[in-house]
């Protein structure tokens, strides 16, 4: 049975899932491929049978609607791409819980650590045009870098960020990346946390460290990363309602707000910025599930390819 990938968004989640031909009901690189500018292809209408169609169709929509009458989300987005093909790409319930605005498929969600996904492949081609290699030490470009341990200090990796495998404790400093330190000032406080771990030894999930992968790929490239991730990636892909800046999300008049439960139910709450100047590696990037789709093709290498 040939897999299915799905995104699916909400105002309170934006995840990727993996799965077979019905719909889960949990909605819980290869980096040699190059963007052509001229080629992309639109979404193909669904080819195949109409009962399996509308049996997919239905699995979907039961769900979603149940969970939005059982209030356990306000709203969200799906696009399932299979083979070459968009098959499924459709909203599900409301942008702002108070007002009667519907999601659809280009309304714009914040999709968080998804966009690590974008700076892991950034990555990648930088690897392959020879700016870098996933074995360079991270402290040859941010001197200032520096764990506890000052062996492992020389240790830690481009691979080690990326993967998440440096030996820091989970989540270490993301509370300074959303209060918006520097990057750079980040790197110099790693040495106040104890490692868990050599590094490559065991898994532990990152954002500060994660979003060095950013800094670095400006260093390299001379440009600043939301610029990079537009060239690279949005520009080539067509994704147009795709950004990395808070400036972009407050001019769209399609975003999907966040929301926060309460004893009274869902509330809905401003958009900030965090993560749009030194975290955009780590979630900085906003985008509709229709540009979503696209990138969904990218990654199963049936886009055109990235430069």
């Amino acid at each position: 049975m040939k897999k299915i990938f799905a995104i699916v968004s909400s105002t309170m989640l934006f995840v990727v899932l993996m799965v077979s031909f019905a719909a889960t009901k949990h909605p819980t690189p290869n980096t040699s491929k190059k963007i052509a500018t001229d080629t992309v292809v639109a979404s193909p209408e669904i080819h195949f049978t109409d009962a399996y169609k509308n049996r997919l169709a239905e699995a979907i929509n039961l769900y979603f609607d149940e969970a939005i009458r059982k209030k356990q989300i306000v709203g969200a987005a799906v696009s399932i791409v299979k083979c070459d093909s968009v098959i499924y790409n459709t909203g599900y319930g409301r942008k702002n819980i108070v007002e009667k605005d519907l999601v659809n498929d280009e309304t714009i969600f914040r999709i968080g650590s998804v966009s690590k996904g974008f700076a892991s492949i950034l990555a990648g081609i930088h690897v392959e045009e020879g700016l870098i290699n996933w074995e360079d030490k991270v402290v040859d470009y941010i001197p200032n870098f520096e764990l506890a341990n000052r062996e492992q200090t020389q240790e830690i990796t481009i691979a080690h960020i990326l993967s998440h495998t440096t030996g820091l404790p989970y989540h270490s400093f993301t509370n300074l990346i959303e209060d918006g330190l520097p990057i750079t000032t980040i790197a110099s406080r790693f040495k106040e946390i104890t490692s868990i771990g050599k590094p490559g030894s065991i898994y532990s999930y990152q954002n500060a460290i994660f979003a060095l992968s950013g800094k670095i790929i400006e260093d390299v490239a001379g440009l600043p990363l939301q610029e990079i991730i537009q060239n690279k990636i949005f520009d080539p892909l067509h994704m147009s309602t795709a950004s990395t800046s808070y400036d972009a999300l407050q001019e769209s008049d399609n975003i999907a707000l966040p929301h926060k439960r309460t004893r009274r139910g869902w509330r809905p709450m401003q958009l900030n910025k965090k993560y749009f100047n030194d975290g955009i590696a780590a979630g900085g990037v906003n985008a509709s599930i229709t540009d979503m789709g696209k990138w969904l093709k990218f990654l199963l290498g049936n886009n055109p390819e990235v430069m």
